[in-house]
Order: C-alpha cells, then structure tokens, then sequence
C-alpha cells in the first residue's frame, strides 16, 4: 500500500499521463482520416440518418461505409410528395456523382470542409 501511494504521489507518473495525452491528441489532429469512397464512386447504400427539406432541395445525411451528405434538387411538387415518404432510418440506393467539400476561400476563417471531416463526413 505505501509503494502505491508513492506512486500516485509523484509527479513523474502525471508528466507521462499528460505526455501521452498530447502526443496522441497531436497523432489525431495531423494525420488525416482516409475516405472509404473515392471521386469515381457512383452509387452508395446506406441508411438515411437526418433529411432537410428547403426551398429547392433535399438534404439528406446518409451513413453507408461512412457518412455523406446527398443532394437533391427537386423539379415539381410531385417530386417533393414521393421523397417526404423516407423516413430515418430507411436503408436507400443513391446514384449520382460524388463532389468534395469545397475548402474556405478566405484564410483563417471557419472551414466548413474541416468541420465535416471533425465529423467524418468527407462528400
């Protein structure tokens, strides 16, 4: 018992532990996640998790291999009809072209494309 309370009484087993702390929060920061789709990827499978519907489009957030926001600009109100039928957790089929995240054009300002891969969403 007295060897423990040596231990926890000094101050080198709290350098490490804030140490080790930072090295892996610095190994997260720096290397960048790899996505599991690449631009040449035209369909995705996967299970609607959020949808917002707006004026001329419908979000939809989808989780297949990894997460991925889906666009669908909408032409008729029938069109609107038939895509308020999804429901969450729906499992969907998307066709369609996949886009990256435009980066920020001014610099040192909020980087809407960081944001999203902070979140895994990397289209």
């Amino acid at each position: 018992m007295l060897k423990l309370r040596k231990v926890l009484l000094s101050n080198y087993l709290y350098f490490a532990i804030v140490f080790l702390v930072l090295i892996c929060t610095i190994i997260r920061i720096t290397i960048p996640k790899q996505s599991k789709y690449s631009r040449k990827t035209t369909e995705i499978i996967g299970v609607i998790q959020n949808i917002k519907i707006t004026d001329k489009k419908i979000e939809f957030l989808i989780k297949g291999k990894e997460k991925i926001i889906a666009n669908y600009y909408y032409k008729n109100k029938k069109e609107i009809d038939s895509l308020n039928k999804l429901l969450l957790g729906q499992k969907v089929w998307l066709k369609g072209n996949v886009k990256e995240i435009n980066k920020n054009t001014l610099w040192n300002t909020f980087s809407y494309k960081d944001y999203l891969n902070r979140q895994g969403i990397n289209y």
